[in-house]
């Protein structure tokens, strides 16, 4: 087990460090060339752990993780990409494999580079919102509370990170780069078409928080009453359209499985008994603390887009970590509200009201990575999701 927190607290304070660089060195070109190989050193050494672990590490590297690297080994290009999307593996997972297996005939250097690249994007997801979180808190919250899981959903991990990234573009307002990524994160797992809805959420919570904000400005008192208790009948209707959404997902996925345009493999997921990842876990561990933090932040970022697009994904993962108790498949589907909290939990203690001190020295982040560490230990340690603990090194 500790071998994973060294591994964290290497990566996370090479990070610190090339933060600090940045801020010291003059010339821009050396900067930045001491910055991108600090970063890179960084994300490299959980990849090399990563790539390293026994196959028994991670569930899905056995049940597909294995088989389909070695069906790429000699295989030609286009009968594997077809052979592996009609067997519901994703075509931009089988070509990585395929790229792979062309230099190597050893699955421990795919899950490095596989794993390296997954590390690449949710930093630079991070770093592209530098402005409004902490980078190195971040990468702490990814390590803490993704890493292990990443190491045993392959596929779907990749489509986390790509969504993640897809939340910068919502900031920039390039809507049309968002919904490429949401197409490139479906080539890795279908299920991150779901994902179109932080679009339609993004665009719906900026036009109405801006007429809200219009209204305090002008000081529109009573017409200002009525918008906001339309605002807030409106806010919670949007909560229960994705709730009914998601729920329905169950019976999309049987129709669409009838007509043969999904495979089995999203069938065994919504036939699954017993809830992944822990109903309990998800709800007090995960969910609740940075909920609490956001409710009790609230008042000077009530008209902020972001904090009310983070928030309304949190409500909504809390609402489904109560749902996962009935409806199994949900698990799947709320990692995709739950690979938000790498950007809310640091998106909060950094632009948020309230402050934790101890003789002016600010304990926000210090008690955020304490909070991160009992979740680790308790969640991946104790609990022992997704197989990863202990750690076991290759052994073939």
């Amino acid at each position: 087990m500790a071998i994973y927190l060294i591994v964290f607290a290497i990566s996370i304070f090479l990070i610190s460090l090339s933060e600090y660089i940045k801020k010291k060195i003059v010339n821009k070109k050396v900067e930045k060339l001491i910055y991108i190989f600090t970063v890179g050193v960084a994300l490299c050494i959980p990849s090399v752990l990563a790539g390293m672990r026994d196959y028994s590490i991670g569930t899905d590297v056995l049940t597909y993780g294995n088989i389909w690297f070695y069906n790429a080994v000699g295989s030609d290009f286009k009968v594997y990409t077809n052979w592996a999307t009609s067997s519901s593996i994703g075509y931009l997972y089988a070509v990585i494999n395929y790229i792979v297996a062309h230099f190597t005939i050893n699955p421990h250097y795919f899950y490095f580079i596989y794993n390296f690249i997954e590390n690449i994007i949710i930093f630079i997801a991070i770093y592209k919102n530098r402005d409004v979180v902490n980078v190195p808190l971040a990468m702490m919250a990814y390590y803490l509370l993704f890493y292990n899981l990443f190491l045993n959903i392959l596929r779907q991990g990749m489509a986390l990170s790509l969504i993640l990234l897809g939340f910068s573009l919502l900031r920039e307002k390039r809507y049309i780069s968002f919904l490429i990524i949401v197409y490139i994160a479906i080539l890795f797992h279908n299920t991150a078409g779901i994902a179109v809805i932080f679009l339609l959420l993004y665009i719906f919570l900026k036009k109405n928080i801006t007429l809200q904000s219009n209204l305090e400005t002008i000081k529109v008192i009573k017409k200002q009453d009525i918008i906001n208790l339309q605002l807030f009948f409106e806010r919670i209707i949007i909560i229960f359209l994705i709730i009914i959404i998601v729920i329905l997902f169950e019976d999309i996925i049987r129709y669409l499985g009838s007509l043969g345009l999904v495979g089995d493999r999203y069938l065994m997921y919504i036939n699954a008994e017993g809830v992944s990842g822990g109903f309990y876990q998800h709800l007090l561990g995960f969910c609740m603390p940075t909920l609490i933090l956001f409710c009790i932040n609230r008042s000077n970022l009530k008209f902020n887009i972001d904090y009310n697009f983070l928030f309304f994904v949190i409500i909504t993962s809390t609402c489904f970590g109560f749902l996962m108790n009935k409806y199994t498949f949900l698990s799947r589907i709320t990692l995709y509200f739950d690979i938000f909290f790498i950007i809310s939990l640091p998106y909060i203690l950094k632009n948020g009201n309230v402050r934790f001190s101890y003789k002016g020295i600010n304990l926000n982040k210090y008690l955020a990575a304490i909070y991160l560490l009992i979740y680790w230990v308790i969640i991946y340690g104790y609990f022992n999701s997704g197989n990863t603990v202990p750690y076991i090194f290759m052994r073939g």
